[in-house]
């Protein structure tokens, strides 16, 4: 009886052992469960993407429509009054862009410490289990942290859609900026060039206060020429260089005009017109200095001039007078008689075909600078020369003229 006993009570208290197992296994699972979503609810994934994306779209917003009602209104102003507003604008949206970024970047790091400090935290939970218990715990860890990964990534894709929008954004205001600046500079230049057109229209103006005009608009010109280059805007640095070589050719600044060529020739295309100036300058210049640096200048400005436009009859004329100026200067009798017959070749040239205007700006050039002190001599020696030649250009000439 005694051992009867005693067996119903082993076998009580190995059933007590067991419901206490039962209940320890039960309050684990139980934790589990809790802890991980207890710990992710404190993340508020969905609260992250939420705030960033409201915080990103109220700020660019904002700026959206200040940049519109800038824009519009500094259309009209000058570029004085643009310049401090640029650097103010663009500070502030690099700012607000950063802190933004800032954001984001807080908001994954705090992702990835909450999950570590998730990991830490259940293991040290479940540290003096059983390890068959613990076995099957991290089994259900990992399971779940594996249904969280879904979660997480669709998270982290937000975020980095969010970054992208952010920099598109970003990159969207600088080139409003840009393309508002162009516009401005645009008017500035178109304001200098009618002033100046404006102010030769007046009656009895000598040449001195002419080209004292032209230097006034070269003046006010040249600080924009490196504004339209920060702007990378190609069209409108090669309209300020058009105006600029022909204001200094009109100056009668041919250093300068042929510095400006240097700079810019290879980086800029110049038009016709303007190779056909820089060619007379260096025309002058080799007459005044008998340098073949400004002769090579000459020829080679003369036939890139012809390259945009060939029937240019004015890149003609220079060529015909370096021509003479090289026979006059030569004691070589051979090389006098190459150039007299390289300039009766050009006139030939020039003096044939059906169209007459090539033979009309050349003629009208060589006529107009009869005069001048240092060409007319040369043109005297084209005239006499060459009269017969001449006479049918000038016929040709008439003809054009009507």
């Amino acid at each position: 009886m005694e051992q009867d006993k005693r067996s119903k009570e082993l076998l009580a208290e190995i059933g007590k052992l067991n419901e206490e197992i039962k209940k320890i296994r039960e309050d684990i699972d139980q934790s589990y469960y809790r802890i991980p979503k207890k710990e992710f609810e404190s993340i508020t994934i969905k609260n992250i993407a939420q705030e960033v994306t409201e915080q990103m779209v109220k700020k660019f917003n904002f700026w959206r429509n200040i940049l519109g009602i800038v824009i519009i209104a500094l259309s009209f102003l000058g570029i004085s009054q643009w310049g401090e507003f640029k650097g103010k604008l663009l500070g502030d949206i690099e700012k607000t862009s950063k802190e933004i970024q800032k954001n984001i970047d807080r908001f994954q790091n705090d992702i990835r410490k909450d999950h570590e400090i998730l990991a830490i935290n259940l293991r040290s939970e479940i540290g003096y289990i059983d390890p068959k218990i613990e076995k099957k715990i991290n089994e259900r860890i990992s399971d779940f942290m594996n249904s969280q990964k879904e979660d997480l990534e669709k998270l982290e894709k937000k975020l980095s859609d969010a970054t992208k929008e952010i920099t598109d954004r970003t990159e969207k205001a600088k080139e409003s900026l840009r393309q508002s600046e162009i516009i401005i500079v645009r008017q500035s230049v178109s304001s200098i060039a009618n002033n100046i057109s404006n102010k030769l229209k007046q009656s009895e103006i000598s040449v001195l206060e002419s080209m004292s005009i032209y230097q006034e608009g070269i003046n006010n010109l040249d600080p924009l020429l490196p504004k339209a280059k920060d702007l990378k805007d190609k069209a409108l640095v090669e309209d300020i260089l058009d105006h600029l070589f022909r204001w200094k050719f009109l100056s009668n600044v041919w250093e300068e005009l042929d510095k400006l060529r240097e700079t810019h020739e290879k980086d800029y295309e110049f038009r016709a017109e303007s190779w056909a100036n820089i060619a007379i300058a260096d025309m002058f210049l080799y007459e005044e200095n008998n340098s073949s640096i400004y002769k090579k200048r000459a020829i080679d400005a003369y036939r890139k001039a012809l390259e945009k436009l060939p029937d240019y009859g004015l890149p003609h004329a220079v060529r015909l007078i370096i021509h003479i100026i090289d026979y006059e200067r030569q004691s070589d009798q051979k090389i006098k008689e190459e150039e007299k017959n390289n300039a009766k070749k050009l006139l030939e040239s020039i003096t044939i075909g059906s169209r007459f205007l090539t033979s009309y700006e050349a003629y009208d050039y060589l006529n107009r600078n009869r005069m001048d002190p240092l060409l007319g001599k040369y043109i005297d020696i084209i005239f006499g020369n060459f009269p017969e030649l001449m006479d049918r250009l000038r016929e040709r000439y008439e003809k054009y003229t009507g």
